[in-house]
């Protein structure tokens, strides 16, 4: 793995002896390039203009011959205009194609003496630093492409394809539809044995009375409280005595009073989508697929 330090400005200069620069073209998956450049002054190339600012030196690259992959690593802390964090947040980078060439900075017209292309796979973005990961063109060749077929759903409810407008499933202190200006459910009680578990008494428990299963693998948004924004699954809900289980006790301890709303989960199954969602025209599965047992079927006949 190579380490693209993006931080420090002073080992600029710890290349300008060797008379070799590096320069880095990062293309979003949209919107424009960006061109960076471990030269200390900026540097032309093939008609565009790379800047000093956030790359520095690039050591110990992984490379190989043939179809073997060339991998890196770019990190460093975030102070350019060029890349904002408005910009990381939204993903723009996951995927984005990476392309350095190694050439010399007083005459960058003489072509690059090596270039390299990368894409980057993974982002990590707390706020001040950015680290992405990147593989070399191998690796976009052998990632999978297409649709899985599946007898059950195989996307995310309230998503691109699901098309299910979760406000119209969102319950709190009134029954659904609850819009996002509606009225919360009320956290009444805590659990001692438990951090996971939670009672509401003020819940209007419809349909969820009739169906404990309503809301099992349903979310819980937190709108008030250390929680606020946050969202939890639920594991069991019990109408009957207003309990709420969680598959894991949220980041800071709940309180009672805290506000929240809840939307039922989803079970990826063709009965669901069709009678508690009333979207069946939109179901991605395919409950007519046969399984591998198919192969060892006796005929029919």
């Amino acid at each position: 793995m190579a380490n693209l330090d993006l931080g420090s400005r002073a080992e600029f200069f710890s290349s300008v002896s060797l008379r070799r620069a590096r320069l880095i073209n990062i293309q979003p998956v949209t919107g424009l390039p960006i061109r960076l450049t471990t030269s200390p002054t900026s540097v032309i190339f093939e008609g565009n203009v790379f800047v000093p600012v956030l790359a520095t030196d690039m050591s110990a690259q992984t490379e190989g011959t043939g179809g073997e992959a060339v991998d890196t690593q770019i990190s460093g802390v975030i102070d350019s205009n060029l890349l904002t964090n408005a910009d990381l947040n939204r993903g723009v980078y996951r995927g984005a194609q990476v392309t350095e060439y190694l050439v010399d900075p007083k005459f960058p017209f003489a072509g690059a003496l090596r270039t390299f292309v990368y894409y980057i796979q993974d982002v990590e973005w707390n706020g001040e630093v950015f680290e992405a990961k990147c593989s070399g063109i191998v690796s976009s060749l052998t990632s999978k492409k297409g649709s899985t077929f599946s007898r059950q759903c195989v996307v995310d409810l309230g998503g691109k394809y699901c098309k299910v407008d979760l406000d119209d499933f969102r319950y709190g202190a009134t029954a659904a539809p609850n819009p996002p200006n509606g009225t919360p459910a009320n956290i009444t009680a805590l659990s001692p044995e438990s951090e996971r578990i939670f009672f509401c008494s003020d819940f209007p428990g419809s349909p969820g009375a009739a169906d404990p299963s309503y809301f099992q693998f349903g979310v819980v948004e937190f709108v008030s409280g250390s929680n606020r924004g946050r969202f939890a699954t639920i594991i069991q809900y019990n109408p009957s005595g207003d309990k709420f289980i969680l598959a894991e006790a949220p980041p800071f301890p709940m309180q009672s009073g805290d506000a929240f709303f809840v939307i039922p989960g989803c079970d990826k199954t063709q009965a669901s989508c069709k009678d508690k969602f009333s979207n069946f025209e939109n179901f991605q599965g395919n409950p007519f697929v046969r399984g591998s047992s198919a192969q060892v079927d006796a005929p029919s006949s």
